[in-house]
Order: structure tokens, then sequence, then C-alpha cells
């Protein structure tokens, strides 16, 4: 799916809800795919996929408002103005409200925000080979026996479009993973951590502070209660 196909999409909303009628309608679409890579004992063990399209709506009409999402498996036009017309014939049982300004008239400008989508993230989602194996090779190499965690990796399109004519659409990307470090069985060290790009996932800092963790954790000491505590017991 092409960020092009949700703001087309998400614009054919708001023009559709304006030919029935509604006063006013902000919609956002948002397509998330989100994949998590597990690893435990020093090796890749599970693999879980996700895929989702949320419409957040707000809509006005005859001062009356609605404010709501839907999830959805594709782009359907027709569960989306299904819901934009159940709330339009029903609308007269809300109440009016006092508060009602129409939206900001637009086009606005808005600023880009760097480093918010990397392309490099689509292809490691399909192959976090290199990503799992540096975690888990820098912890071993910090002396811990063994490693598990999770990678977390996610990529979402995102389009809004008004009935103020503001169209707009973004693209990102998320990278996390989280580290757990094991000496013998009780001692543990664990560390995270997040980027937006490739360049900026520090996964062998992360690895690092799981192991330093973990190896502080051996120098455990014993400590004996200063006051001891005498329970006192209930007869009946």
């Amino acid at each position: 799916m092409r960020k092009d196909e949700i703001l087309t999409f998400t614009e054919n909303i708001v023009s559709k809800a304006k030919s029935m009628g509604i006063d006013d309608i902000a919609i956002i679409t948002t397509r998330v795919n989100e994949v998590m890579y597990k690893f435990s004992n020093n090796q890749p063990t599970v693999a879980q996929s996700w895929s989702s399209i949320v419409i957040s709506l707000l809509i006005w009409y005859k001062k009356r408002s609605l404010i709501t999402e839907i999830s959805i498996s594709k782009l359907d036009e027709s569960k989306v103005l299904k819901v934009i017309e159940d709330f339009k014939s029903t609308s007269h049982l809300i109440v009016e409200s006092k508060e009602y300004a129409p939206l900001p008239k637009g086009p606005f400008k808005y600023s880009t925000i760097a480093d918010t989508y990397d392309p490099k993230v689509l292809d490691l989602m399909r192959d976090p080979t290199d990503v799992v194996g540096e975690a888990v090779n820098v912890a071993l190499e910090g002396g811990v026996e063994r490693v598990a965690g999770t990678l977390t990796l996610l990529h979402y399109l995102k389009a809004l479009s008004t009935s103020g004519g503001i169209t707009v659409s973004d693209e990102g990307t998320k990278l996390h993973i989280y580290i757990r470090s094991f000496i013998g069985k009780e001692v543990t060290g664990q560390w995270s951590t997040i980027a937006r790009t490739l360049k900026d996932f520090n996964v062998s800092e992360a690895s690092k502070m799981s192991s330093e963790l973990a190896l502080k954790g051996k120098a455990k000491v014993k400590v004996e209660p200063i006051v001891k505590v005498e329970v006192p017991t209930v007869s009946k």
C-alpha cells in the first residue's frame, strides 16, 4: 500500500461526506505494519507480524458532533460512509453543542521533521538476522551466558484530510529492542533502546549495558535485617 493510495482514500471520504450534507469533517487514515522477533538462549525463536488500518473521524452535522475510530482490513469507503450516514440519520437524538466552531480553513504550511522515516527499516523487517545477531554476540562478549529479548520494527503511513481544505500525509518508521542478559540461574541485567532510523539505532550499546548490569549483579551481598520484627499472633 502506497502513501498516495491512503491520501486519495482520505480525500474521497471528505468529498463524499460533504455531498451528503455533512457540515464539517476531519479524517485521519493510519496504516501500520509491525513485526516482532523474539530470541531466547542466544537463538531466534519466534517471528510475529501485524497489519492494521484505523480510521479516526470527527464529524459535525447541524451543530452535533461525532468522534470515533473504526478498524478496517482494507481501504473500503463504504464502511466509513456507512458510519457517517448512520450518524447523520440519528443525530437528532444528540443535543446541539453550544461550542460548535467550523474547522480552520487551509491549506497551511508544515515544517518537515528530519529522520522520522528510513526505508532501510522495511528491508530489516523482512530479515533482521544481522541486528539480532549483533545484540546476542555483543552481550556474550561482555561475559554473560545467555541472552533473550525482542526486536520490534514498525512502519506507518498516515493521511489527514478535512473539509477545511487541509490535506497532508506522513510516513515513518520505528525500531525498539529489549535485551536481557543472564548469568547462572539468578543473575540478570536488562536494557532497551529505541529509534526512528537505523543509523540512530544503537543495538551494541544496549547489549553492553545489559551485560554490564548482569555482571554487576554477580557481586550480590546478603543483607541481614537491622530490626527483627515480631509478628503478633491473634487468638480466636
